[in-house]
This record gives C-alpha cells, sequence and structure tokens, in this order.
C-alpha cells in the first residue's frame, strides 16, 4: 500500500508513519462449478424392475427451464405443478424435464429383460445428469510488520473471509421427481471451521 518510508504517501517518519505505514494487502478470488449429481426417479409411487441395482430418471428436456407439464409416467408428479422459475434454492432444476422409466410392474409375469435396449428402458437414464449449484467467493488479507529490536518484528495480519458475503448454495436436499424436487435447505459445505457467511481472523507473531 503507498503510505509508509519509501513509498508515496507519509513518508517523513514519526508515529503516523509507524501506524499507518508499510502495510501490505493481498486478495485471492475462486470460483467452481457445481457438482454433478443424479436425479432419480418418483420416491413413493414408482415401483423399479426388480433385479435393478440402479434406477435413474430419463432427461427428456431442459432441466434449468421452468415451465411445462408432469408427464402422465411421473405418477409422484401428478398434481403438482412445474416450477415457473428454477435455479434457485426452492426449485434448483424442474423435475418435469425428466420422466420416470417404465414401471417393474409392466413387464409380464416370467419374463426377463435378456437385451440392452429393454434394461434401458427400465433403469432409465445416465447418471450425473445436471450440476450442482457452483460457488465464487473473494478473499483479502491486510498485514504489516512493526520493527521492534534489531531485525526482530510484531507482524500483524487481519484475514478475510467471503468478503462480499457471497451465499453459497448446498447440493438439492431432495434429488427425486416429486412434490419438493429440487430443493436446497443448507449451505454448501466447505470444510471443519469454515463458514459459508463472511468471517474474519485476527493473528500475531512475534519473529526473532
Amino acid at each position: 500500500m503507498p503510505f509508509g518510508e519509501g513509498r508515496r504517501y507519509l513518508h517523513q517518519g514519526g508515529v503516523l508513519e509507524y501506524l499507518v505505514g508499510g502495510w501490505s494487502a493481498s486478495a485471492t478470488w475462486q470460483a467452481q462449478t457445481g457438482i454433478p449429481f443424479t436425479v432419480g426417479t418418483g420416491g413413493n409411487g414408482f415401483q423399479s424392475a426388480s433385479g435393478l441395482l440402479q434406477v435413474n430418471a430419463i432427461r427428456v428436456g431442459d432441466p434449468f427451464k421452468g415451465g411445462g407439464t408432469p408427464l402422465a409416467a411421473n405418477i409422484d408428479m401428478q398434481g403438482v405443478p412445474c416450477p415457473a422459475s428454477v435455479h434457485n434454492r426452492t426449485n434448483w432444476y424442474n423435475p418435469c424435464a425428466f420422466v420416470d422409466p417404465k414401471p417393474g410392474s409392466s413387464i409380464a409375469p416370467g419374463v426377463l429383460l435378456t437385451d440392452e435396449a429393454s434394461a434401458i428402458e427400465y433403469a432409465g437414464g445416465k447418471a450425473n445428469q445436471i450440476h450442482g449449484p457452483g460457488y465464487q467467493r473473494a478473499n483479502m488479507s491486510l498485514f504489516k510488520n512493526f520493527k521492534t529490536f534489531r531485525g526482530q518484528y510484531v507482524q500483524f495480519r487481519a484475514d478475510a473471509f467471503n468478503l462480499f458475503n457471497t451465499p453459497s448454495l448446498g447440493q438439492p436436499g431432495d434429488e427425486n421427481l416429486d412434490a419438493t424436487a429440487g430443493q436446497i435447505t443448507n449451505p454448501q459445505s466447505f470444510q471443519n471451521y469454515t463458514p459459508d457467511a463472511r468471517f474474519f481472523q485476527l493473528a500475531a507473531k512475534y519473529v526473532f
């Protein structure tokens, strides 16, 4: 920063220079795309075919476009309006852009699925069809060395994490095709002792 000895302002010495001069600052900005996840089938009414280890919803439209009409195959979506807006904490994606695969009840008794195409009709779409919310944040540090004796000094620093208090949404808590599909109830989880909201940290160390 332009204050103190050898700099543009407050370089005449004295107490004011000692307190205000010599400060340095650094800033970082980071951004990351969201984590991919798999949209599942209806949680209550849909019954999958026996023997399938995983059954996924099939994407048939744009999940990040609002509106539409629930398809007849989506048992748990009947009578539930399609969200008018998406990409928010209430509806991160539009469940009307997906459809349940064929239910196991449509397989005649004693019939086995022996070909890949038929198995896909009942197992559903591929995994990780869409991404969850990404995040971005700016961090900043302000620090200064206060000379004490000979080459020794005290360093004081102040760190601001998530400087602009940018909210970071977590993954949807409900990733199925039902009335609360795409609803987000928690913030992004980073690591222990790192909250989503802006926070400050003060530190000092003596170097000798």
